[in-house]
């Protein structure tokens, strides 16, 4: 074959492997690539590239090391060094993979390619000036440099290196803004706080790395999936036409979108935006998170079995599906079975955090508050930078008056979170129950409200309660009652109790406190109407058998004055305590999150 026939023939041969790789015939193209090499006979580097292109296209992760071992290749170019980088990655080989870009040093001056040529014997190549400026070309075609930064921080995350995986995320971002995945890595693992999200992202070089239509699009696709963890990106507006297709159409943007609603308390809204995602897409496994720990908010017990049964049948080897199973027993409070294959779970996955997170939830229903916090210190550390095992660990703390750590946990979750209303609820039943700092109370669930409404600073509570609001948002609008009445607010006392009752109807709890606010504030009919209506839901209930008993005493003791109405600035022993919102969790699903890449 003369040297024309042959480089006619190594055009078609490459054509034919493009075509086998674009319509998924890896295995075809993997052949013709070989064909290809074995033709070129160690000369020229476009064959070198299509064979590792096809090696990677078909998942021959072994073959990729040893070629590029056997010829050196990472030495000679860092093309090269992306394909060897990430065969390591996919084989798990994490710690050689990053040594081995920390020590290599590049001698681009003399890059030789040694052969063994088809009589076995050595031979060197000397790249041409063509053929370096064909590979220098891959550089910006294939973006592996940045492919190798994405490659890095994923390799510190599995490391557990927090910091160093941060770094290389936020240089492949410089690098190449467009590369969403370093963007999602960044989100789910919480790298970093929500200020310091703004300043990374905002830093970004969009405007010189991008195409002028892709600018805009790029800075919306930033501010988008921030705004899940509450941070806000500089010069960004929801309502723009690009930025509301997304949120209409985008799958994985209307899954982060479902995260910020459930994050917001918002359940029913993030539940149909998570439920409109899996009905189209099927088992979507990064909106699967969310979705489970919205059915177990909404106590939709038969569509989480079936979904349990369903992931199960489908994926048996994912801890998810086990996950999935544990959730629907936990709704249908069977803790032992739930504990069961939680345990499942986190043995396939033990670096599972949602799956710590809930197995956390059902120690503590059972009442096992030591075990309860080992799960939580376990997730703490599988889900560094995410608020919400560190705000489980302050209830824990809480629950166990011990003051001091309750605060300084619930302080790490504030900092981390920022102004988030769960926190700020979290903090208020403290300041509650434990400081008996009654001010500060009603301070923080107050601004908590507020926040869940999306109202300014100083809007009128009592004002925004007359709108509607999601019933996981109950507790709080409750809590208020309490520590309104605390504060003789008889009034407010009373209007937030009966906000708690339109939100959760017949809660024998919250008739009790409306009966002693109405009696509080000498409203004596209604007061015992509402103890009568909390009594004939729960006929052995004794708190609300010691209240009337109490109401009834005290009409007659004050009966000649009643007209006045008596000091009720206190309530009665024994007490009605704020109550927690104890949700199942973000990381869990969100989460989220977040957990969605785990």
């Amino acid at each position: 074959m003369d040297e024309e026939e042959a480089a006619t023939s190594d055009e078609t041969i490459s054509e034919l492997i493009d075509q086998y790789t674009v319509s998924g015939q890896t295995k075809s193209a993997l052949l013709w690539a070989e064909k290809r090499l074995a033709l070129s006979n160690g000369k020229g580097i476009a064959p070198i590239v299509s064979y590792l292109k096809a090696l990677t296209a078909a998942a021959e992760w072994d073959r990729v090391v040893a070629f590029c071992e056997r010829l050196n290749l990472s030495q000679k170019h860092r093309v090269f060094r992306y394909f060897l980088a990430n065969a390591l990655y996919k084989l798990k080989m994490y710690e050689p993979l990053v040594e081995m870009i920390s020590a290599q040093q590049f001698d681009d001056a003399s890059p030789l390619i040694r052969f063994v040529d088809n009589d076995g014997a050595s031979a060197s190549h000397q790249l041409t000036d063509a053929e370096t400026a064909h590979v220098d070309s891959l550089v910006s075609a294939l973006k592996t440099d940045s492919l190798t930064y994405l490659l890095l921080g994923k390799s510190y995350l599995k490391l557990e290196n927090r910091p160093e995986a941060a770094n290389w995320f936020r240089e492949c971002l410089t690098k190449d803004p467009t590369c969403l995945e370093a963007l999602d890595s960044i989100l789910a693992h919480n790298l970093f706080s929500n200020k310091e999200l703004n300043t990374v992202l905002s830093q970004i070089p969009v405007e010189t790395q991008c195409k002028p239509d892709l600018m805009k699009l790029v800075r919306h696709i930033y501010a988008l999936n921030s705004r899940v963890g509450g941070a806000k990106i500089d010069g960004f507006n929801a309502t723009t036409a690009s930025a509301r297709a997304l949120i209409a159409r985008d799958l994985s943007t209307r899954t982060r979108e479902a995260q910020r609603l459930y994050n917001k308390g918002d359940t029913r809204e993030a539940y149909r935006l998570s439920s409109s995602v899996l009905l189209e897409e099927g088992l979507y496994a990064e909106c699967l998170p969310i979705h489970l720990v919205l059915l177990v908010e909404l106590n939709k017990s038969n569509e989480l079995f079936m979904l349990a049964h369903r992931l199960v049948d489908r994926i048996p080897d994912n801890a998810l599906s086990w996950y999935a199973v544990g959730c629907y027993y936990f709704s249908i409070n069977n803790l032992a079975t739930a504990k069961r294959f939680l345990c499942k779970s986190t043995m396939m996955n033990q670096n599972f955090g949602g799956g710590w997170i809930l197995f956390g939830h059902v120690f503590a229903k059972e009442g096992e508050h030591d075990q309860a916090m080992n799960c939580y210190l376990k997730a703490t550390r599988l889900l560094a930078g995410c608020y919400e095992p560190l705000l489980y660990i302050g209830m824990e703390y809480a629950f166990a008056n011990n003051n001091q750590l309750a605060s300084d946990f619930l302080k790490q979750s504030a900092d981390i979170a920022g102004e988030d209303a769960r926190v700020l609820h979290e903090q208020g039943c403290l300041a509650f129950c434990l400081r008996k700092d009654y001010d500060e109370a009603d301070r923080l669930f107050r601004k908590a409200l507020r926040l869940v409404y999306g109202a300014e600073e100083k809007a009128d509570v009592r004002a925004l309660i007359s709108r509607s609001l999601a019933e996981s948002w109950e507790p709080l609008v409750n809590n208020l009652g309490h520590v309104s009445r605390k504060l003789a607010r008889f009034d407010d006392a009373i209007a937030f109790h009966r906000k708690s009752l339109l939100m959760c109807p017949r809660r024998a709890s919250t008739l009790s406190a409306l009966g002693v606010a109405y009696i509080a504030n000498g409203q004596l009919e209604m007061g015992i109407d509402s103890l009568h209506q909390s009594l004939s839901l729960t006929p052995g209930d004794p708190v609300a058998k010691f209240l009337l008993k109490t109401a009834l005493e005290l009409i007659d003791k004050h009966a000649s004055n009643w007209s006045n109405g008596p000091a009720l600035t206190a309530d009665p022993k024994p007490r009605i305590e704020p109550e927690p919102i104890f949700k199942i969790g973000r990381r869990a699903t969100r989460s989220s999150q977040r957990f969605a890449s785990f």
